[in-house]
């Protein structure tokens, strides 16, 4: 059994093998042309992308600048806020000063008893002075 081998069929297979490299080749290509295509597509939503984040920064810039203001706000309210804490300090320091005014008070209207107490005494002395001297210079 001897086999044969004809031209045609290698013929044949190197055409198959030829149309096979030529459709290898148009796959790379066609493979090449999509990558392109979805480098072009990516290229432009990265720039799109770039453009919102660029937005979104904007936003936030703006954010930072409100949060600013507010701190410089709570800034001056905390300011007020240590002015009246000292107002409330010096009040109690003045209610201290009226409670140690009282207690000087209170000495001085024991005081002023005592003087009272004094006057009627010398008050009725001196009138009992006066009324001797005027017996006296009067012969009664």
């Amino acid at each position: 059994m001897e086999r044969k081998v004809s031209m045609m069929e290698g013929g044949s297979t190197n055409e198959r093998i030829d149309d096979l490299a030529g459709r290898v080749g148009r796959f790379e290509v066609n493979v090449e042309d999509r990558f392109d295509k979805v480098d072009r597509r990516f290229d432009r939503f990265e720039d799109k992308v770039d453009a919102r984040f660029d937005k979104v920064d904007a936003r936030f810039d703006k954010v930072d600048a409100r949060f600013g203001k507010v701190d410089e706000r709570f800034d001056k309210v905390d300011e007020r806020f240590d002015k009246v804490n000292a107002r409330f300090d010096k009040l109690a320091t003045k209610e201290q000063l009226n409670e140690r005014l009282g207690e000087v008070n209170a000495r001085f209207d024991k005081i002023d008893a005592r003087f009272a107490r004094w006057d009627k005494i010398m008050t009725g002395g001196v009138v009992s002075i006066a009324a001797a001297v005027v017996y006296k210079v009067l012969g009664l």
